[in-house]
């Protein structure tokens, strides 16, 4: 950085020189390339999360969906497992599904704080 110095320069022309130059830093941030290199990184990403077969968070592609009274008796059990509460064989398909409404009653109850 070339900062002239003659004999009328004073600390203060020094300062607000320096204080004006931009930085590398400040180039990139007032860019418009980018910006628009950020957004568009963002919208590939929430399109690509949108529009593919897995979900992103939450249930595994495993997990049965939509209302369990009409799930096979397998697929209430491997929701249940999957969710760590044991079945047995010999209980019935209304058990689990009772289990199950049981289950996501309880995930809905937010836990109550001890004191």
């Amino acid at each position: 950085m070339f900062i002239p110095t003659t004999s009328t320069t004073t600390t203060q022309q020094v300062t607000q020189f320096i204080m004006r130059s931009p930085t590398a830093l400040d180039r990139l941030v007032t860019s418009k390339n980018a910006f628009f290199a950020f957004a568009g990184i963002i919208v590939g990403v929430s399109a690509w999360a949108i529009w593919r077969d897995a979900p992103l968070l939450g249930a595994s592609t495993d997990d049965p969906y939509g209302d369990p009274s009409e799930w096979t008796a397998q697929e209430l059990r491997t929701w249940l497992n999957a969710r760590n509460i044991v079945t047995s064989e010999d209980e019935s398909r209304e058990a689990l599904v009772e289990r199950v409404h049981a289950a996501v009653r309880a995930r809905r109850i937010p836990p109550t704080p001890r004191s």
